[in-house]
């Protein structure tokens, strides 16, 4: 074997455990985030933004085996009623067989500016958008939601 393809061996295997060493390190985060069950395993991480009514917040969407859930990037900061600040995450985690709909969506003024809409079956609606890949992500949910459902 030649130095090149030992170097680009090299390169994939180094490539390949950090992927993989990320993906551990993503679903133990969320297990600690959202107590997860033993049974329920990580899907899909994305991230994107949810539209909220103060504006988007950035974080990652996970898609596992029973739930979507949202995980703000940064802390929201709150006054309390003593005037103290409180810094949470801003965190949303919905059963998979409580989504009624998924609706992809884009903005006619700006066509690359697409949104994801669900609709829990208790009639609240969650807007996600920034994804970097926005068809792989939508397919993906999709096809987990449809077969919750």
């Amino acid at each position: 074997m030649s130095t090149k393809n030992v170097s680009q061996a090299i390169k994939r295997t180094l490539c390949q455990s950090k992927r993989i060493f990320q993906a551990v390190r993503i679903e133990k985060f969320l297990r600690k985030s959202f107590s997860l069950s033993e049974e329920e395993r990580l899907l899909e991480a994305y991230q994107c933004y949810l539209f909220t009514t103060a504006g988007p917040i950035r974080g990652r969407l996970f898609i596992t085996s029973e739930r979507m859930a949202f995980h703000s990037n940064k802390s929201l900061k709150l006054r309390t009623y003593n005037g103290e600040v409180a810094k949470f995450p801003y965190k949303v985690s919905i059963p998979l067989g409580k989504i009624k709909k998924t609706t992809p969506s884009e903005n006619l003024n700006k066509p690359e500016e697409k949104h994801l809409q669900i609709v829990t079956e208790d009639g609240f609606e969650f807007w996600f958008m920034g994804f970097n890949n926005f068809k792989r992500s939508f397919e993906s949910l999709f096809l987990t939601i449809s077969e919750k459902q």
